[in-house]
């Protein structure tokens, strides 16, 4: 067998091995996709929902009493110094 027939028989081995990886990660490709669009369904349905809000308002008002509570012993704590 000449040298040139044995590089081709090996460039067309690595092609075929090159194929397969690209058309697993192909696959792969296309079920992430897949997922990533049934969650972003998932978070639009979430934000959308109304007790998402109320939980997400309530949770800001929480932070903001506890900042302004916070604040207020500074404010006391730099008087009596």
């Amino acid at each position: 067998m000449t040298r040139a027939k044995k590089d081709t028989i090996e460039l067309v081995a690595v092609l075929t091995l090159l194929q397969e990886h690209v058309t697993r990660e192909e696959k792969i490709f296309e079920r992430m996709s897949e997922q990533i669009g049934a969650l972003a369904e998932d978070v639009k349905s979430l934000l959308s929902s109304r007790a998402f809000l109320h939980g997400a308002w309530f949770a800001l008002g929480i932070i903001g009493a506890a900042m302004l509570a916070a604040v207020g012993i500074v404010v006391q704590y730099v008087r009596g110094h």
